[in-house]
């Protein structure tokens, strides 16, 4: 063999390099973790791309948790600058934990795995979610609880549904990992869609959020 070539399998001491394969699909997490502490109970120091996708799994994972913390920390801030009320603000991030839970439930029914693509939906949802929601109690304030929500519910489904529509087309794409994240990201836009819509406005409704503006404006002679 070429000195190139045998010294890539071979050590300074003369020993050789083992290479291991799965027999498990490692393209799966729990494969992965059993395949990788099967090696590690063998030789601690053992290497390899299974090693380094296992531990880059687990750096996205910890850093995709981070940024959804710092992503509602944020929104939370920017929701009480604009709402300047406490109780709006905690509704608005309900209806937003409600899209999003109804969301996992329908992902889970329909059986779309969670991968590192999916997990970067989570922080792009809960700025996407709180655009639409945002409008919802400022319409309470100006009368929604007396006149309704008609008019801003359209404006929210019309601005909202061609997020839906752009992220759903993903799901036609031959790479795994973007055709999750269209699944993932159309099925939550139009959950948290119907939360905004309709379930923020009887949240509303229900807390009596918008009663400063139930009386009747007064008409000049």
């Amino acid at each position: 063999l070429p000195d190139a070539v045998r010294d890539t399998f071979t050590s300074a001491s003369g020993g050789y390099a083992l290479m291991m394969h799965p027999a498990e699909d490692v393209w799966e997490a729990a494969a992965m973790d059993r395949y990788v502490e099967a090696m590690r109970r063998v030789d601690p120091r053992v290497t390899g791309v299974p090693i380094t996708v296992s531990e880059s799994m687990k750096l996205m994972e910890h850093s995709f948790a981070t940024q959804a913390l710092l992503a509602t920390g944020l929104v939370t801030l920017l929701l009480l600058l604009d709402l300047r009320s406490v109780p709006r603000t905690m509704l608005v991030l309900a209806s937003l934990a409600v899209g999003m839970l109804v969301a996992v439930g329908v992902l889970a029914t329909l059986d779309v795995p969670f991968t590192l693509a999916t997990f970067f939906a989570i922080p792009v949802m809960i700025g996407l979610a709180v655009d639409s929601s945002i409008h919802v109690p400022h319409r309470a304030v100006d009368g929604g609880l007396v006149s309704g929500f008609g008019s801003t519910r359209r404006a929210v489904v019309v601005t909202a549904l061609p997020t839906t529509i752009g992220f759903g087309t993903l799901m036609w794409a031959e790479h795994r990992g973007l055709r999750s994240l269209g699944q993932v990201m159309a099925v939550a836009s139009l959950c948290c869609l119907a939360s905004s819509g309709w379930v923020l406005p009887a949240m509303l409704r229900v807390a009596g959020l918008g009663r400063l503006a139930t009386r009747p404006p007064t008409i000049a002679a």
